[in-house]
């Protein structure tokens, strides 16, 4: 019993650093990923992990994101150095802080679906399904008056299927409504 709870968290812990190596090879800049769930299941011959119960993903470095579903299902590369995709089943929440852009202006994405999102780890695309809503909102700290976004207090988006592309900052919406909400002066 004993050998059998070690075994179980030395499989977690090699869990967590191979997804954190994996996703840190994409950039100099160090990427950590930590997952929790109430349990966990490795399948060494697929390569795959699932999790399941209040399940937690939360990544630091490139792009800080936390995602949160009933379950999540993690493939690893056949060397199980690095993640090639994640699925979260609904409903999931899902919050990033974009890297800057040409202005030094970074903004929050907050989404929600009811349905599964699907993170593919070579495209860097995020796909919500389901009754999918997202919110783009000024990060804190983001230049008060300034073009665009920063006078924004938040774009909220709606749709059937939203598509984050985090290589190419953009977002596409399927089913689309679009509400921009402004600062009153």
């Amino acid at each position: 019993m004993l050998q059998s709870k070690l075994l179980i968290v030395i499989l977690a812990g090699v869990m967590v650093v191979a997804a954190a190596a994996g996703v840190a090879q994409q950039t100099k800049r160090a990427q950590n990923a930590v997952v929790t769930a109430q349990t966990m299941e490795y399948d060494w011959a697929a390569n795959t992990v699932e999790f399941s119960g209040g399940t937690k993903l939360v990544l630091t470095g490139q792009h800080d994101a936390t995602m949160t579903a009933p379950t999540m299902a993690v493939k690893l590369s056949a060397k199980a150095d690095r993640v090639v995709s994640v699925v979260a089943n609904g409903p999931v929440h899902f919050s990033l802080l974009t890297q800057a852009d040409a202005n030094g202006t970074r903004r929050r994405i907050v989404a929600t679906a009811k349905g599964q999102a699907v993170y593919a780890d070579d495209t860097e695309i995020l796909k919500l399904t389901g009754g999918a809503t997202a919110d783009l909102l000024p990060a804190e700290g983001a230049a008060e008056g300034g073009e665009g976004l920063a006078r924004a207090e938040a774009i909220h988006f709606t749709g059937q299927t939203i598509t984050a592309n985090l290589k190419t900052s953009k977002l596409t919406v399927d089913d689309a409504n679009l509400t921009v909400e402004t600062r009153a002066q």
